[in-house]
């Protein structure tokens, strides 16, 4: 399933992309462009505008102002499963590919590149991601909200 998330959804949309789920974030556009981009590329829309919401139908309206309640919605009435080896770049989107540890010398602090084996590339961008504690604590907190509808 591919997204794409209304302005009033920016931390939604970097939370799927973390889990690994296709979501485009559109900022100061109308809603006949989100509509149109929407259609165009066969995205399954989030928004909090019921208007929005009631005119392209292959959507789903969230009132919640909770994150937490709002992944728990989307995980749970979509079945989307939290996978600990997917992710796409939480800035624009790109899949994420593994390279070699001597690819990401001087590109990310001493510590990190002495410490970790394993790092991805952000195929668009070029944002270099690793599986540091942080990573372990999102991950952790995704399982948490798909099974019990909050980040703990």
């Amino acid at each position: 399933m591919r997204f794409i998330c209304d302005e009033m959804f920016g931390s939604l949309a970097r939370w799927l992309r973390m889990i690994g789920e296709d979501t485009l974030y559109l900022r100061d556009v109308d809603d006949d462009e989100i509509i149109r981009v929407a259609r165009e590329e066969g995205r399954f829309l989030l928004t909090r505008d019921k208007e929005l919401h009631r005119r392209y139908p292959y959507s789903m309206y969230i009132d919640e102002n909770d994150l937490d309640r709002q992944l728990a919605k989307v995980i749970e009435e979509l079945g989307l499963r939290v996978d600990r080896e997917k992710g796409r770049c939480t800035l624009c989107n790109g899949e994420l590919d593994i390279v070699e540890r001597e690819e990401v010398a001087g590109r990310v602090p001493k510590y990190t590149y002495l410490s970790h084996d394993h790092f991805y590339r952000c195929r668009e961008c070029g944002k270099i991601y690793w599986k540091g504690s942080h990573w372990e604590r999102i991950r952790d907190g995704l399982e948490s909200v798909q099974e019990n509808g909050r980040f703990s």
